[in-house]
């Protein structure tokens, strides 16, 4: 192997070590947001993880379990500069030796300001 290829193979390892640690350590930063916790418009969509794209159909990450395919999803929506996660949807699936693995997706979103954010009453029935 020659000097040049060595460096550049140290060079992308090293890149690559960098680029999984940032995203694993602002993940701890992003919050689920639940069904009804904030009010349509106190939140921008920065992008919707793991849908809609073009390698969909042929890849999305699978999880152990529900904890970790979520970790996963905060990892991503990190990644992408959202603070939170709306619309969390994980879905089960069996392996063929009899395991299950599940699958997570969602909207990354990116919260408005207190000030900037609409306010709305229920009404009284």
């Amino acid at each position: 192997m020659t000097l040049r290829a060595m460096t550049m193979a140290a060079v992308l390892a090293a890149a690559a070590m960098a680029a999984g640690c940032a995203g694993t350590m602002a993940s701890k930063d992003v919050r689920v947001v639940e069904l009804g916790e904030m009010p349509q418009g106190s939140y921008d969509l920065v992008e919707r993880i793991w849908v809609g794209t073009w390698h969909t159909p042929f890849y999305v990450p699978w999880y152990a379990d529900r904890q970790d395919a979520i970790e996963g999803l905060k990892t991503q929506a990190s990644i992408r500069g959202a603070d939170g996660l709306a619309n969390v949807v994980c879905i089960p699936a069996p392996t063929w030796w009899g395991g299950e693995r599940v699958f997570c997706h969602g909207d990354a979103v990116k919260m408005l300001p207190a000030k900037d954010r609409p306010f709305f009453t229920v009404p009284k029935t």
